[in-house]
């Protein structure tokens, strides 16, 4: 994708993921929900 939508960031065994959209006011698209189910299957 072009936008990228999170932010990642790994301490031990946690896995922190913020929204990076603030143009968009931090909306949730379908985009954004695809992008998340991909995400969350890689972690």
């Amino acid at each position: 994708m072009s936008e990228e939508y999170f932010t990642f960031e790994k301490r031990g065994p946690v896995a922190l993921i913020g929204f990076n959209r603030a143009t968009k006011r931090n909306a949730i698209s379908d985009a954004v929900i695809d992008q998340l189910e991909v995400e969350g299957r890689i972690l």
